[in-house]
């Protein structure tokens, strides 16, 4: 339709149902979109390599991304993701090197193979809590992502899903996880605490390769199926236990102390505030 033209910016109308596979491919020049409120699909590669597009809102209307639809949108910041969309495509987001946050809506249950491969500024992903599912290679290369929380209802994660993740340091793994793939966090070189709410996951070869010996798998008590290793990895059991006895918690005015007991020199955080009415925590 409007391939490889030389549009600036672009208002799809609303009386407009569907846009086919590719219509605004390689629209260079393309930086100001808006997308109609009767369109419900976002057809394949239909805005792929619009070098200039900054950001996208994609309407609650639309309930399907396709394949490759924004793949190479260099310049793209923001995408806000349209809350009914319960499938989101392969290699939707890739190589768009700028995005820098995104939230997965709750009505999304899959997360396509490639989906955000060599977004290299993402910082921010939140998963929404429907996803079941997350594909191979989909965040591979996100060399800015420093944190992940896996939810609850994720049952899978695929080949190479976080691998390449340069900075990514902690992982929270959801309860739901039965099973993760073949090197779905390797050559993250500076991962060094995964957190396992439930029992102990099927494990592909290499699952963190490339990491050194860094990287502590913890999990809590009362789940089955661990042993000393995971993966290759130590395992350690993570029970701090707060002690509120008169011997372990005293106060001083203002100020009070605690003891934390549990397994030695795991990982806590502790968070305060002087107003719980409107806590700011710290």
């Amino acid at each position: 339709m409007f391939f490889g033209s030389g549009l600036t910016n672009f208002t799809i109308p609303d009386w407009v149902t569907n846009v086919e596979d590719g219509a605004f491919a390689q629209c260079l020049n393309l930086n100001s979109l808006k997308i109609g409120s009767n369109i419900t699909r976002i057809a394949n590669g239909t805005f792929s390599q619009c070098a200039n597009l900054t950001s996208i809102t994609i309407p609650n209307n639309v309930y399907k991304i396709g394949n490759n639809a924004f793949a190479q949108c260099n310049s793209m910041t923001n995408a806000i993701i349209s809350s009914s969309l319960t499938d989101l495509g392969q290699w939707t987001f890739y190589y768009c090197t700028s995005l820098a946050s995104v939230i997965i809506p709750n009505s999304v249950t899959n997360i396509g193979d490639g989906a955000f491969f060599g977004c290299y500024s993402l910082t921010n992903v939140t998963i929404g809590s429907s996803v079941t599912s997350i594909g191979q290679e989909s965040f591979l290369d996100c060399n800015s992502l420093k944190s992940i929380t896996i939810p609850k209802s994720v049952t899978s994660v695929g080949i190479y899903a976080f691998s390449g993740c340069y900075v990514l340091k902690k992982v929270i793994i959801g309860s739901g996880v039965t099973n993760i793939d073949l090197g779905a966090f390797e050559y993250c070189p500076h991962l060094t605490q995964i957190f396992f709410p439930g029992n102990a996951p099927a494990a592909g070869y290499g699952v963190f390769d490339g990491n050194g010996t860094n990287v502590i798998v913890f999990y809590l008590p009362g789940t089955t199926g661990w042993g000393s290793t995971f993966s290759g990895r130590p395992t350690v059991l993570w029970n701090p236990d707060l002690q509120i006895t008169s011997n372990s918690f005293e106060k001083y005015g203002n100020p009070f102390s605690f003891n934390i007991t549990g397994t030695a020199n795991i990982p806590i955080e502790v968070e305060a505030t002087t107003n719980l009415t409107q806590p700011y925590w710290m």
